[in-house]
């Protein structure tokens, strides 16, 4: 089974324009790269603040004595 050949650029019919101008895909592609930051941003601070309160209840836990662990891990799992 042969390889299919890349596509080709479609030119106008002039014969050596391009249908669609060099600059406007780079504009669509920024355009779009906007909006899915837009969408992903509320998703990077909730990221960040639950990196933080890891970090903090890795530090708290680390921080309890061994004989109060057992209570704490049960009362953490069965409120979550």
């Amino acid at each position: 089974m042969g390889r299919r050949p890349l596509p080709r650029l479609r030119l106008g019919s002039a014969g050596g324009t391009p249908l669609v101008p060099p600059g406007r895909g780079r504009a669509f592609a920024r355009s779009t790269a906007d909006g899915v930051a837009d969408v992903l941003q509320p998703l990077v601070a909730l990221s960040r603040g639950l990196r933080v309160l890891a970090a903090v209840g890795r530090r708290k836990w680390t921080e309890l004595p061994g004989d109060r662990r057992g209570p704490v891990f049960t009362l953490a799992v069965a409120c979550g």
